[in-house]
């Protein structure tokens, strides 16, 4: 099957035909036109350009949905962070864990929290627990995220045709 293409002069191949393949862009200038008119003559007619067929492989396309899959997954994760300052992202972990060993221990040397608690003039206490439950809540987010990335890496590479693999995305 052909269809018309931009060019006038030319067709395009929608599936395989003879010594055509899938795909083809065929000048009328070029010897296998000569196949289109045999395809014509037979009573056949060129369907209206709708694009062009995407020849990709399955697994370009598995690694194509892959990394859109992974930028929507980044993205997510970023939104968590995006009212943070990168260095007070950085300081994250050393937080928690500062603010943990407080609160399991307050005679625990917590020299981050305790420059943090002073300049912001609460208790040691209350910030503490205030980091643990925004860290606690940030880690039940990513790992929602984490784990929807995976499944659809998972369900992605089970895919078996193209049509397959580009309906796995990222929810919107």
């Amino acid at each position: 099957m052909f269809s018309h293409d931009k060019d006038p002069a030319t067709v395009v191949c929608l599936a395989g035909h003879g010594r055509i393949k899938r795909g083809a862009i065929v000048p009328k200038s070029n010897e296998l036109y000569a196949d289109v008119e045999d395809w014509l003559a037979a009573g056949n007619t060129l369907a209206p350009f709708s694009g062009y067929p995407d020849n990709r492989t399955l697994p370009e396309v598995q690694q194509d949905q892959l990394r859109k899959i992974n930028a929507g997954c980044e993205a997510e994760i970023s939104t968590l962070r995006t009212t943070y300052p990168e260095s007070e992202v950085l300081s994250w972990d050393k937080q928690e864990r500062e603010a943990r060993a407080y609160l399991a221990d307050p005679t625990a040397r917590v020299p981050l929290l305790s420059g943090l608690a002073a300049a912001r003039g609460i208790a040691l206490g209350l910030l503490a627990q205030k980091v643990v439950e925004k860290a606690d809540a940030y880690t039940a987010a990513i790992s929602a995220a984490i784990g929807q990335h995976q499944a659809l890496e998972d369900q992605l590479m089970a895919t078996t045709t193209q049509a397959e693999a580009e309906a796995v995305s990222w929810p919107q």
